[in-house]
């Protein structure tokens, strides 16, 4: 009886050993600071159609899981799983001491500026036909980019391009361009449309007046001027604006075609209402002359200093081209 004991005790602390021997040699899986690890279950049912990775929340598949695990110790039963080290996602913040910029507002030194990552994801649903930049949940460019941290994002499933961020110099704006979307309901047309006198200014002033007017704020804000000083300015930039785009109609309706360096005559042959279509030519110079006498009014309080913007006043009537 004694010895069937001893052999008992002997058989459980040989087994209990061959256990922890097995569980810190073969299992033990350590991950490095730098990296992540990704697991691939072996057994399970086959992933559907529309994946390449096992959502966390469906461990009953097999294959690459979606989710990383983070640096530290793991113990994997190599029987059920294989597993393979990858790098975590750093995305560098800069070195803003280093920041020093040309007479283009470009970074002299490119390598000192913070970086930012985008995103494509490889599986998920087909965006709507003609959307290049998708929400979670769809394959593709993924809206949201990464700032500067570290990220665990596995690589079977996410594609990371790293890329320069946009620094924007002190004194200066950003003027953000949208390349992907539909034409919204502030960029509408004139052709085939009865617009009235009314409409065609609003829509003008969304157009090369909207870009007159930001240049004209830039420079205020630059300055540091208080709101209630820049009332002029604006007033100045609207009037501009306004009458340079008549000017533009009026080359296009009784303009020099190689003095314009363009075809003249389209808005009347796709029946685009304009100034000149609505006032005639001559009240429409008449507008554009007052607006322009307007606008120079607006720098009554300032000397020669403005001679400059009074003669960009002038010319935006005055051309030809």
């Amino acid at each position: 009886m004694k010895f069937l004991i001893k052999l008992g005790i002997f058989l459980i602390v040989i087994v209990w050993g061959s256990w922890i021997s097995f569980k810190w040699t073969v299992m033990r899986v350590y991950v490095p600071p730098d990296k992540a690890l990704k697991v691939i279950s072996k057994f399970g049912d086959p992933l559907p159609a529309e994946l390449i990775a096992v959502p966390r929340d469906h461990p009953e598949y097999k294959g690459v899981q979606e989710e990383l695990l983070g640096p530290g110790r793991y113990f994997l039963n190599p029987v059920e799983y294989d597993w393979e080290l990858v790098d975590l996602v750093q995305i560098s913040a800069g070195d803003p001491s280093q920041w020093d910029w040309d007479t283009n507002g470009h970074l002299k030194n490119p390598a000192s500026a913070p970086m930012m990552g985008l995103v494509s994801c490889k599986q998920g649903k087909t965006a709507p036909a003609g959307q290049e930049v998708v929400d979670v949940g769809y394959r593709g460019i993924q809206k949201e980019v990464l700032t500067p941290g570290v990220y665990k994002l596995n690589p079977h499933v996410y594609e990371v391009t790293i890329v320069p961020a946009v620094v924007v110099p002190p004194g200066s704006v950003g003027v953000v361009t949208r390349l992907a979307g539909t034409i919204g309901p502030s960029a509408p047309t004139t052709q085939g449309e009865q617009l009235d006198l009314s409409s065609i200014t609003r829509l003008q002033q969304l157009k090369t007046g909207a870009l007159i007017e930001y240049a004209v704020e830039a420079a205020c804000i630059m300055a540091r001027l208080p709101g209630e000083a820049r009332t002029p300015y604006r007033g100045y930039a609207r009037n501009i604006g306004l009458a340079f785009q008549i000017a533009d109609d009026l080359i296009d309706h009784s303009g020099d075609q190689s003095a314009a360096g363009k075809p003249t005559g389209k808005d009347a042959h796709a029946g685009k209402a304009t100034f000149v279509s609505l006032l005639g030519e001559g009240r429409a110079r008449q507008q554009a002359q007052f607006l322009v006498d307007q606008a120079v009014e607006h720098l009554s309080d300032h000397g020669p200093q403005a001679d400059l913007l009074r003669a960009i006043a002038r010319f935006a009537i005055e051309r030809d081209h």
